[in-house]
């Protein structure tokens, strides 16, 4: 269970902080904000979880997490490249 928390985890984190970039860099000014304060509550949770990680697969979970969630943030603001 620990190992799905942390990946999906670091998912959701890196998600926001890619999301929050692209937001960033188009000027969308609510869009930053929403998600830097979005950012922080998942990195305060999160911090607590990687604080008790005990062995190399819930890092390797952890680090999946994050690689997994900035493609999909790419994917999802694709659009914006327009």
């Amino acid at each position: 269970m620990t190992y799905l928390l942390l990946f999906c985890g670091q998912a959701v984190n890196f998600l926001i902080a890619v999301f929050n970039i692209r937001a960033a860099s188009r000027g969308k000014i609510w869009l930053t904000g929403t998600s830097d304060f979005a950012f922080c509550i998942v990195n305060f949770l999160l911090i607590q979880k990687i604080a008790e990680a005990s062995n190399t697969w819930e890092m390797l979970a952890y680090a999946s997490g994050g690689m997994g969630g900035s493609m999909l943030a790419v994917k999802l603001t694709r659009k914006w490249d327009a």
